[in-house]
C-alpha cells in the first residue's frame, strides 16, 4: 500500500510539472474538468490516505507551522467575509506538504523542473503565434494591451514564461546533461525570452503607472501572515544553500531559481495565487531533503508534450461554455462588469473580443444589456438585432443568444418601453421582435403603435397611394422581408402612421419628379458599425448595405427609369431626373451616427437613433 501511494504520487507530481504552464490549454472538454486541478486534488488525496495509513506527516515543524499559520488565517478571513478564496489556498498548502513528502528525490525534482521548462516554452512558441493571428489569446489587459497564450491572466503569463526562462538559461549552460537537452533548454529560452519581449515591450509606456502590491493592505493580520509567508519560502530557500554546501547538485541551484523568480514576481507584480505555487515550493523542499527516495521509470520529458499538446489542440481553437475559468468566455467577466456598473470596462472588453472575432454576435447582446441599463432603448436593440443576426464565414468564440435568453431580453426592453409617456421615435422593440423570431408579435406591437398615436393625412391623396412600397419600407426598418407576409392587409394610412412615428418625413414629390418613380421611400440605418440603405422608387427597390470603413468618395445613384445605378460606397446621395438637389443623402458620422438629409437646400444632420425615412408621395 505504501508502495503504490508513493509511485502513484510520484507520477502526479510529474503530470502537474508538465501541465500546470499549459493552464488554460489543460481542460478535457467532454468530461468538464481542469486536468491541473484534478492532479493537484489527486496528489493531496494521496497525501492524506498516506497521513491516515502511518499516522505521520513527515514534515518537518519548521515547514509544518507556517503552513498551520497561515491555514487559520485565510479561514479566519472567509469567516470574517475578507477572503474570496479560501479553497484555493489551502489546496496551495496541503499541495506544498504532498510535493515535499513525495518527491523527496533531487533526480525527481530535475526531471519535474526539465517538463515544467519544456512546457513552458511550447506555450510561449503558442504566444507568438498569436502574435500573427493564427490563435487568439487566453490572457489579455485592456489597460496595457499585453497578451498571453495558455495563462489565465496577464500576471500568470508573465511568471509562466519568466520560470521557464530562469529553467531554461539554467539548464542550457550545465554541464549536466547531453547536447540535446541544452540545445532544447536553449530554444525554450530564446521562445520564453521573444514572447516576454513581445508582450511587454508593446506595453512598455503603461509601466509607469506601475506599483508594487500592498503587502500591509489588509492591515496587521495581511502583514503577519505576509511576513509567514515569506519566512517560509526564505526557509526553503536557505535549505537549498546548506543542502548545495552538503552536497553539491545542479538541481538544487535550479529549485533555488525558480522559486526566486516567483518570489520576485509575487513581491513586484500582484499575481494571484495559483496552485504552482505549492508545487515549485514543494520540489524545492524535497529537493534539498536529507534523506532520497528511489525514483521510479519515466519516459523522456519531451515525451510528456504529446498527450498535453493533444489535450491543447481541443483548447486554441475553441471555447468552451462551460469553462469558467476561460478567459475567452467572456459571459464571465462581462457579467461581472455589468453588475457592478462598468459599462466602459464592458465595451472595451467587447471591442477586444470582436478584434480576435470579427464576425462575433454574443458581444452584441452584451452591449445591448449595457444599453438597456443605461435607459439607451434605441441602441440596445441595435445591438440586440445585431446579435441575432446569421453566423457569418469568420469563426466565433462563443454562440449567439439561446432563444431563452432572447426571450428575456425582449421582456426586459418590453418593460422598459412601456414605461415611456409615449411611443418612442424609432422602431427598436419591435425590431427585437422580428430578431427573436416573433414577427407576430412585432406586427401586433405596430398596430398598439398606429393605434396610440395621431396622424393626420389626406384621404384622398392616401388612396393614390399603392400599399406595397410602403410594406417594403416598413419590412426594412423592422430588418426582415418576410414581414411583409404578415402586413398585407394593412392599408396606405396604417404604413405612413408607422413610418410617421419613426421620424419619417413625408411631403409631396416635386413636380418635376418622374412618375414612375412615386412614391418614393427612402430609408438608411447604422447597424453595428454598417450603413444599410433603401431606396424604393415604384415598384423598384434598391438596396446598398456596406461597412463604414468602406468610406470612400461619395457616390450618386441616378434613377435609370427601371433601378437605380450606384458605386455602393457611401456616403450615398441618391438623385432623380429633374430634381434639383439630391432626393436623399446618407452618410457614416462620428461613433457610428447616421447623418441623413434631402432636398434642394437640405444640409445632412445627425439623427440620434440612427434611423433616417424620407417619403415623396405623388
Amino acid at each position: 500500500m505504501k508502495a503504490f501511494v508513493q509511485r502513484a504520487a510520484m507520477y502526479a507530481v510529474v503530470l502537474f510539472a508538465a501541465a500546470w504552464p499549459w493552464d488554460v490549454y489543460a481542460y478535457l472538454p467532454w468530461a468538464g474538468l481542469d486536468v491541473t486541478a484534478c492532479l493537484a486534488l489527486c496528489l493531496v488525496a494521496l497525501w492524506l490516505a498516506d497521513l491516515v495509513v502511518t499516522r505521520r506527516p513527515r514534515l518537518p515543524f519548521e515547514l509544518a507551522w507556517p503552513i498551520a499559520v497561515l491555514l487559520v488565517y485565510v479561514w479566519a478571513l472567509y469567516a470574517g467575509g475578507r477572503y474570496p478564496a479560501p479553497l484555493l489556498a489551502t489546496l496551495v498548502l496541503l499541495l506544498f506538504a504532498a510535493t515535499h513528502r513525495f518527491a523527496r528525490s533531487k533526480a525527481l525534482a530535475a526531471y519535474c523542473l526539465r517538463a515544467t521548462m519544456l512546457s513552458c516554452g511550447c506555450v510561449a512558441a503558442v504566444t507568438l503565434a498569436a502574435r500573427f493571428g493564427a490563435v487568439g489569446p487566453t490572457a489579455y489587459s485592456l489597460d496595457t494591451g499585453a497578451t498571453f497564450c495558455g495563462p489565465r491572466d496577464v500576471a500568470g503569463g508573465v511568471a509562466a514564461l519568466a520560470i521557464g526562462l530562469a529553467l531554461a538559461l539554467r539548464d542550457a549552460f550545465s554541464a549536466e546533461g547531453g547536447r540535446l537537452r541544452r540545445a532544447a533548454a536553449a530554444v525554450a529560452g530564446l521562445l520564453c525570452a521573444a514572447a516576454l519581449g513581445s508582450a511587454l515591450v508593446p506595453a512598455a509606456a503603461h509601466f509607469v503607472a506601475w506599483r508594487p502590491p500592498d503587502l500591509a493592505g489588509a492591515g496587521l493580520p495581511g502583514l503577519a501572515a505576509s511576513l509567514v509567508a515569506t519566512w517560509l519560502v526564505a526557509r526553503v530557500m536557505a535549505k537549498l544553500i546548506v543542502a548545495r554546501r552538503l552536497a553539491p547538485a545542479p538541481v538544487l541551484a535550479t529549485c533555488f531559481a525558480a522559486v526566486a523568480v516567483a518570489g520576485a514576481l509575487a513581491c513586484l507584480v500582484p499575481t494571484p495565487l495559483r496552485l504552482h505555487h505549492g508545487l515549485l515550493l514543494g520540489l524545492a523542499a524535497a529537493a534539498s531533503a536529507r534523506k532520497e527516495v528511489p525514483r521510479p521509470w519515466l519516459p523522456a520529458p519531451g515525451l510528456l508534450l504529446i498527450p498535453l499538446a493533444c489535450l491543447a489542440a481541443l483548447n486554441l481553437f475553441r471555447v468552451y461554455p462551460d469553462n469558467h475559468s476561460d478567459p475567452r468566455n467572456y459571459d464571465v467577466a462581462a457579467r461581472s462588469d455589468l453588475a457592478e456598473g462598468r459599462y466602459a470596462v464592458l465595451a472595451r472588453r467587447m471591442d477586444f473580443f470582436e478584434a480576435q472575432a470579427p464576425g462575433e454576435r454574443r458581444t452584441h447582446l452584451w452591449r445591448a444589456k449595457a444599453w438597456l441599463e443605461q435607459g439607451e432603448l434605441g441602441r440596445a436593440a441595435t445591438e440586440f438585432v445585431a446579435s441575432c443576426r446569421e453566423p457569418g464565414p469568420h469563426g466565433q468564440l462563443l454562440p449567439g443568444p439561446r432563444p431563452d435568453e432572447a426571450d428575456a431580453f425582449v421582456t426586459a426592453l418590453r418593460d422598459a418601453y412601456s414605461s415611456l409617456p409615449g411611443p418612442p421615435a424609432h422602431l427598436g422593440f419591435e425590431r427585437a421582435l422580428v430578431a427573436a423570431s416573433r414577427p407576430k408579435s412585432a406586427v401586433w406591437a405596430l398596430r398598439l403603435r398606429v393605434d396610440a398615436i395621431s396622424f393626420n393625412v389626406d384621404a384622398l391623396a392616401i388612396a393614390r397611394v399603392p400599399p406595397g412600397p410602403l410594406i417594403e419600407a416598413v419590412a426594412f426598418l423592422l430588418g426582415d422581408p418576410a414581414v411583409t407576409e404578415h402586413l398585407h392587409d394593412w392599408t396606405s394610412a396604417d404604413l405612413l402612421a408607422v413610418l410617421h412615428s419613426a421620424g419619417a418625413r413625408i411631403e409631396r414629390a416635386p413636380d418635376a419628379a418622374p412618375r414612375d418613380a412615386l412614391p418614393l421611400v427612402a430609408l438608411a440605418q447604422s447597424e453595428a458599425g454598417s450603413l444599410r440603405t433603401c431606396v424604393i422608387a415604384g415598384a423598384s427597390a434598391c438596396e446598398f448595405a456596406r461597412p463604414a470603413r468602406l468610406v470612400t468618395a461619395p457616390a450618386t445613384p441616378v434613377w435609370a427609369g427601371t433601378h437605380w445605378e450606384c458605386t455602393q460606397n457611401p456616403p450615398l446621395s441618391f438623385r432623380l431626373p429633374g430634381v434639383d438637389g439630391p432626393v436623399a443623402a446618407f452618410e457614416m458620422g462620428p461613433a457610428g451616427t447616421l447623418r441623413a438629409g434631402g432636398g434642394a437646400a437640405v444640409e445632412a444632420v445627425p439623427v440620434s437613433d440612427a434611423v433616417a425615412v424620407t417619403v415623396w408621395l405623388p
